[in-house]
């Protein structure tokens, strides 16, 4: 191999985050094993296990996940700083994790965060991973924010959601680096239409309303925060967009946006960005669909071009015989 040192940047991306565990299979298929790895939010999460050695074991836990266990790790905390405590998916990933600090990771791994109150990029290598990965994953408004030395820390996804710069720094030579966001979210999907009909459907709930903050108090007040109750109806009007759809959208817009400035003043040497224009936010149940289109996407940039094919070693021979058995199941 032409490199000596690579590094491996996994994106954020919530649900699409799955992409990462087909993405790094494909990589070890075509006998790529990354020196250095950095992830941002659900790519901190996925890359924490995965220098922890136990992504095998990982991946058949998310490919077991359905829409009642993703229930389960909601842990509704509102109206605090942040609308879920997290510590229901900390304990979930944490399972899979050998040892409770960096220093035991096979590899050498990074989270990144962002300082919220001082507006800047973090990157957590030190300490419990544990801890630095849920700060990694604090979606402001969604997750309450972590505090870190006496730093309240929120998703690094904020400034810095494909840490290309983080394992350069880190040490390699040659960057891999997987987008989860390149292609646009809720395919198909029209929010515009859904929210016209949200707020339809509201004004004839608020007709008779004194006003909005009394009203809103009213409400509050009588409110039984119930998560299974407000999953239910979600599920039950389709037409209304969720919490969490408004949140994945506005974010995704965010971090796309700083993705390609930040790609174009550090550019990757393998950039890899899997088709999820379908798979929203809180779609953790399609693990299935989300490993297998990262390992299609990783698999045709590291043997589609020649190039590409020379700086990693990878023989046509060995091209040939991936792509005639393209499934991260074999």
């Amino acid at each position: 191999m032409a490199y000596r040192k690579i590094g491996l940047a996994l994106g954020g991306g919530a649900a699409r985050g799955w992409a990462h565990i087909g993405a790094i299979q494909a990589l070890h298929d075509c006998g790529v094993r990354p020196d250095f790895v950095a992830g941002t939010s659900i790519g901190a999460l996925v890359g924490s296990v995965y220098a922890s050695g136990n992504l095998d074991s990982f991946r058949d836990a998310v490919l077991a996940i359905d829409r009642k266990r993703i229930i389960t790790m909601l842990d509704v905390v509102f109206p605090k700083c942040g609308l879920l405590d997290g510590k229901k998916v900390t304990d979930f990933y944490r399972s899979f994790i050998s040892g409770r600090y960096f220093s035991d990771l096979e590899l050498e791994f990074q989270a990144t965060a962002t300082d919220l109150q001082t507006s800047s990029e973090v990157w957590l290598g030190q300490g419990e991973i544990a801890k630095a990965v849920r700060a990694s994953i604090a979606v402001p408004g969604l997750f309450t924010p972590v505090l870190i030395e006496d730093r309240l820390m929120v998703d690094g996804g904020l400034v810095n959601p494909l840490p290309v710069n983080v394992v350069r720094k880190m040490g390699a030579d040659l960057v891999i680096a997987v987008d989860l966001n390149y292609y646009l979210a809720m395919r198909g999907n029209n929010l515009a239409r859904k929210m016209d009909c949200a707020q339809k459907e509201d004004a004839r709930d608020t007709e008779s309303s004194e006003g909005f903050f009394p009203g809103l108090m009213e409400r509050i007040d009588k409110m039984d925060i119930s998560l299974l109750e407000s999953i239910r109806n979600w599920r039950n009007k389709p037409s209304s967009p969720n919490i969490f759809e408004i949140i994945f959208a506005s974010t995704l817009v965010m971090e796309k946006t700083i993705t390609e400035l930040r790609l174009h003043r550090e550019p990757a040497d393998i950039l890899i960005r899997p088709e999820l224009g379908d798979i929203r936010f809180m779609d953790f149940h399609r693990g299935r669909e989300s490993v297998q289109e990262g390992y299609d996407a990783c698999l045709a940039a590291l043997t589609g071009n020649k190039k590409i094919r020379d700086m990693l070693g990878i023989t046509r021979q060995m091209a040939d015989k991936l792509k005639r058995n393209i499934s991260f199941q074999d």
